[in-house]
């Protein structure tokens, strides 16, 4: 039964995806990529491809990272006015890296711009969060506040005031 669902599940995937790009489709699906914009990209892969270009494998690998990267907004460089307090976030998914970003760019502001930086963390979730962000706090000797709701947030940047940066987690 599971061998018969797993074979109507490719005949319908394979039906909506030209034989050319189903190996294509297939990486995609494989990287854990929502089907749907699987197909998405596939399709407008295959729409701006010239037909005898759709054989080069790397070609479109390298049509679909471009679409992608075009997908993904970049923010520009964080920038400190001295005498105004800066605050930027990271925010995403769990388990993406936010924690351990925020710690090099603490420590790269700090020690390298010689910035005068604070965490903030809201991450009371994840368990052992704010003892990793912690230690990176106490490593670079910076102030740290764990916050968990929006009037503790405003306190504690209004605490955090007089600083270059507040990098929030």
């Amino acid at each position: 039964m599971v061998e018969d669902l797993c074979r109507r599940n490719q005949a319908t995937a394979r039906s909506d995806v030209p034989d050319e790009l189903f190996g294509l489709y297939a990486e995609l699906i494989d990287r854990e990529m929502p089907e749907e914009l699987a197909r998405d990209l596939v399709d407008r892969v295959r729409v701006a491809t010239p037909r005898h270009e759709l054989a080069n494998t790397e070609g479109l690998r390298s049509r679909v990272a471009r679409l992608v990267e075009g997908e993904i907004a970049v923010a520009p460089p964080i920038q400190v006015t001295p005498g105004r307090c800066r605050v930027a976030a990271l925010i995403g998914p769990t388990g993406v890296g936010k924690t351990t970003t925020i710690a090099k760019l603490a420590a790269n502001f700090r020690l390298r711009e010689k910035w005068n930086v604070g965490l903030i963390t809201v991450d009371t979730y994840r368990i052992a969060a704010v003892e990793q962000l912690r230690t990176y706090a106490e490593i670079i000797d910076l102030p740290m506040q764990v916050v968990s709701t929006p009037r503790e947030m405003r306190e504690a940047v209004d605490h955090m005031s007089q600083l270059d940066l507040i990098l929030v987690d």
